[in-house]
């Protein structure tokens, strides 16, 4: 049993190591959408996605043009939580701001950025509210179960300024600075929902490795018992 327990325990391991390396590489793509698009492509992001099943999302959002960015940048992220184990992860320490980073916020803002929203189109703006309200779901969530006062407090106010810069932008989404303030409100609220959720991502790695250590040192005491005894007995049996 205790060697199930640490071969469960290493898969436990690997499972949140390739979650990191998820939340490590969507954190290379985001700048480039939040700023309109207008943002450095990495040519090498296309073979580094190749590890997540997501080269091909990758090199749409190189060959897309700036206006389209956000919205390829969207799948390209959705494609790399799919792929690095991050959708799949249910625990709900970490799973809210792990909705939030890789699927809801990155939707909010390439339909917040979209032409169809800039123009007051009202099936845009619907989804805009839709999935503003979903995030702010998730940031309840998350706020929930962090567990420092400072993480919660931060996490709190983006939440405020984003549901803050909401309304003016919904009533008038062809103010390019109500925009500009959404945009920056999202981005905001982003940062720091991506750097708890890594955050909680390496506590937990750290908590699953120390558990591992505590289990191979039981199995060597165990072996090394269970050796002295076998000697033991072999003296008493030569005896």
């Amino acid at each position: 049993l205790l060697f199930l327990f640490v071969d469960r325990t290493a898969r436990d391991y690997r499972f949140t190591a390739e979650e990191l390396k998820g939340t490590a590489y969507i954190a290379q793509i985001w700048p480039a959408l939040a700023d309109g698009g207008g943002g450095r492509l990495a040519p090498a992001w296309p073979d580094q996605a190749r590890a997540f099943g997501a080269e091909r999302q990758a090199r749409a959002l190189l060959s897309a043009p700036p206006g389209a960015r956000a919205a390829r940048g969207a799948d390209l992220i959705e494609a790399i939580a799919d792929g690095s184990n991050l959708t799949l992860d249910t625990d709900l320490s970490s799973y809210y701001a792990m909705d939030a980073a890789t699927a809801v916020m990155p939707r909010l803002l390439a339909t917040a950025t979209s032409p169809e929203a800039a123009a007051g189109d009202p099936f845009a703006l619907g989804q805009v509210q839709s999935q503003e309200q979903a995030a702010l779901r998730d940031f309840a969530g998350a706020i929930d179960r962090l567990p420092t006062a400072g993480a919660r407090a931060a996490l709190t106010r983006q939440s405020d300024q984003l549901a803050a810069a909401f309304d003016p932008f919904v009533r008038d989404p062809k103010d390019a600075a109500r925009r500009s303030r959404f945009v920056s409100a999202v981005d905001g609220a982003w940062r720091v929902d991506h750097g708890e959720l890594a955050r909680l991502l390496e506590a937990r790695r750290e908590l699953i490795l120390g558990r591992l250590f505590s289990s191979l040192a039981l199995i060597a005491v165990t072996l090394g018992a269970a050796a002295a005894l076998a000697v033991a007995m072999t003296r008493s049996l030569a005896t």
